[in-house]
């Protein structure tokens, strides 16, 4: 049975080799087809899921530090055309020896699996003190992850961990 076959039809008679390896090749295509749609249809599905639970207010402070000067607020409003969440930050800090800003941002915020991405760009200065110049106050980015429907745990650009807690006081 080592002999080349001629053509297709001639190897599935000697063999049935071809034949049984596209059964295969179909099986292994229709799952991955099926299993690239499941992804598809159940991402797509916790995306209305997070939707509606990450729009409204929340605090914002550093996790494990009572005494951190970085905090803030967040009104989150979810875009339906865009598919983003729309969200306006109000955020203050001061370090750096006296030097103080409080911000007020425009964020978008995106939905992977789960996990959400917050880039802020600053629409204005609410206040700033700059003592030492220099240093300059930057657009805060998140990245969070859902700890319970009403706290999102997670790290805020240049490694600060933050715990975002929903809230019904609105922007401060």
């Amino acid at each position: 049975m080592n002999k080349m076959c001629g053509d297709v039809d001639d190897c599935t008679r000697e063999t049935g080799a071809i034949a049984i390896q596209s059964t295969k090749d179909d099986h292994m295509l229709a799952r991955f087809c099926l299993s690239l749609f499941a992804f598809f249809f159940l991402s797509m599905q916790a995306q209305a899921e997070v939707s509606q639970d990450f729009a409204g207010q929340w605090r914002i402070t550093v996790a494990n530090d009572e005494d951190a000067t970085f905090s803030g607020t967040a009104q989150v409003v979810y875009n339906p055309e865009t598919e983003d969440f729309e969200i306006t930050l109000i955020m203050q800090d001061a370090c750096c020896d006296g030097n103080f800003a409080r911000v007020r941002q425009s964020s978008v915020a995106t939905d992977y699996n789960g996990r959400i991405l917050i880039r802020s760009e600053i629409e204005e200065f609410l206040e700033k003190r700059e003592p030492n110049p220099g240093v300059e106050y930057v657009a805060d980015d998140f990245l969070l992850g859902w700890e319970s429907p009403d706290r999102l745990i997670g790290m805020c650009s240049g490694g600060l961990p933050v715990i975002w807690t929903r809230t019904t006081s609105g922007l401060v």
